[in-house]
């Protein structure tokens, strides 16, 4: 079987044939192809680029292809310089002057902490594409040391080492490489689907029949097979009776190598059957048919069925972030106060939608009796807020419904936006609730927000947490957390984010 790996260095493609170690492979490089057009690397991360690439390369060759995109992460500058790892100081790409940059945007931080990144996306032909990722974690030097390898090297210091990338030896950098690491990974995750025939392309339609599918089930299933079967996928029908019942399916659907598992739901179910796909390389598409539709809305996912199901067939595969809250993880939005409590109340009414949510809303803003929050974010000091009636964090924009209580959050960054009110800035809030809804809330003086990877939340009370639409009881104490890339998820292509 041929693999084309999007490169033109004969060492490069040596050092790939050694780490995969597959007989049955035969690889080959751009020099097969002189003619193939360059792939304009716009996304905002690793992992996108990587399979933008792989994909367009796979279409273009008719092949399996490999594609990778990496770079240097530094935490103290918030992950950059990231994907312009190579364009760091400006046009054309410079690495004395990224270098220089680098040292200058550190001097006098210790915080030095940072790791070279290696995303990994094999593509077939068809467009069905996988990805992973390989780390080097390590620190930042003061000064540039050494006068091997390129880029970063002479900066960077590998966990467990003293010395930089450019005082090894080739051998011995390769050996620990943020590149070989990844590459490990697709010989162990990907090794078989690369020796093997193409097998048909399997997708589980799992559907929570409680959740208000607006059209029989046999509108639904003839609008799937109409929009998919045409990929040649073959499509199953399965129903979620309960969380438990739905996690257990999507589980078993990964177990038998499912590629995709389209929840037909609300943001309840699409969250419950999302934890059972994190860290595997199952996708989750959403077709949302709830309250709400915070998950559905960010992505720009139709809200109609039969348009959702059409746009989620030919749509790309992402990696998105998860949070995790105490030993929960969510997918949208977390809450601890006010936002929390209004759950209660409308859970207990018979009619679902928006008009609901809102006077459950009203009706908890009487009963909900708010204490004071203490956070300790990412290590610093411990920051208070006074009874808030407002405490959400969020890894997508959206509560639902259309209102985007952080505007500014993106679930594939790496990062969880805290959104916090309090009780005595609500008058002023109520009359500006037009800007929940047009993404301008986040520029209101009276609401602060925060940008955090790992954060401890104290209350004087235990009270239940709001996780993605679902009521949860929670300790006085609990830490919430972002973990990185944990789920592959279908988006429609040219879509608005956060509309």
């Amino acid at each position: 079987m041929k693999l084309f790996v999007a490169t033109k260095n004969p060492h490069k493609l040596a050092e790939i044939r050694a780490i995969l170690d597959l007989p049955s492979l035969s690889l080959v490089g751009l020099e097969s192809f002189p003619d193939l057009p360059d792939v304009d690397e716009d996304r905002e991360t690793f992992e996108g680029n990587a399979r933008k690439k792989a994909v367009e390369m796979a279409a273009a060759t008719g092949l399996w292809a490999l594609a990778d995109d990496s770079g240097l992460e530094v935490d103290a500058l918030h992950g950059a310089p990231g994907v312009r790892s190579a364009r760091y100081a400006g046009e054309p790409c410079d690495y004395r002057a990224n270098n220089a940059k680098l040292l200058r945007e550190l001097q006098g931080v210790k915080d030095r902490r940072a790791r070279f990144r290696c995303a990994l996306a094999l593509a077939h032909p068809d467009g069905t594409v996988r990805s992973l990722e390989g780390c080097c974690e390590g620190v930042i030097a003061d000064e540039p040391r050494g006068d091997n390898g390129f880029g970063y090297d002479p900066l960077f210091i590998p966990e467990g080492y003293s010395s930089t990338f450019a005082e090894m030896s080739e051998t011995t950098k390769n050996a620990i490489s943020h590149r070989a690491e990844a590459l490990r990974r697709a010989r162990r995750e990907w090794g078989e689907a690369l020796s093997a025939p193409r097998r048909r392309r399997r997708v589980l339609v799992l559907i929570n029949p409680r959740s208000g599918i607006p059209r029989s089930l046999d509108a639904l299933q003839r609008a799937t097979e109409k929009a998919w079967e045409r990929h040649g996928v073959a499509l199953y029908y399965q129903f979620s009776h309960s969380a438990e019942d739905g996690v257990a399916k999507a589980r078993s659907a990964v177990a038998d190598g499912f590629g995709t598992v389209l929840v037909v739901g609300g943001d309840g179910t699409i969250s419950s059957v999302g934890r059972a796909l994190v860290g595997t390389d199952t996708a989750l598409g959403a077709i949302p048919t709830g309250s709400g539709n915070g998950f559905a809305r960010h992505f720009g996912i139709p809200l109609q069925v039969e348009r959702a199901v059409e746009a989620l067939a030919d749509a790309e595969t992402v990696l998105i972030d998860a949070g995790i809250a105490g030993d929960r993880m969510f997918l949208v939005t977390c809450s601890m106060a006010w936002d929390a409590s209004l759950v209660r109340s409308f859970e207990k009414t018979p009619i679902r939608g928006v008009l609901p949510y809102l006077f459950a809303g009203v009706h908890e803003f009487f009963q909900y009796e708010p204490q004071d929050i203490t956070v300790e974010i990412d290590g610093a000091a411990p920051t208070s807020f006074k009874a808030p009636m407002v405490f959400t964090v969020a890894n997508m924009t959206q509560y639902g419904g259309g209102a985007r209580i952080a505007p500014q959050a993106r679930p594939d960054d790496g990062y969880l936006e805290l959104v916090v009110a309090l009780r005595q800035d609500v008058p002023k809030l109520v009359a500006n609730i037009g800007r929940l809804f047009d993404g301008s809330l986040n520029r209101l003086p009276e609401v602060e927000t925060r940008h955090f990877r790992r954060m401890v939340v104290r209350r004087a009370q235990a009270a239940p947490v709001q996780m993605d639409g679902e009521l949860v009881e929670a300790d006085t104490d609990i830490e919430v957390a972002i973990r990185p890339q944990a789920l592959h998820v279908l988006v429609p292509r040219n879509r608005k984010e956060g509309a």
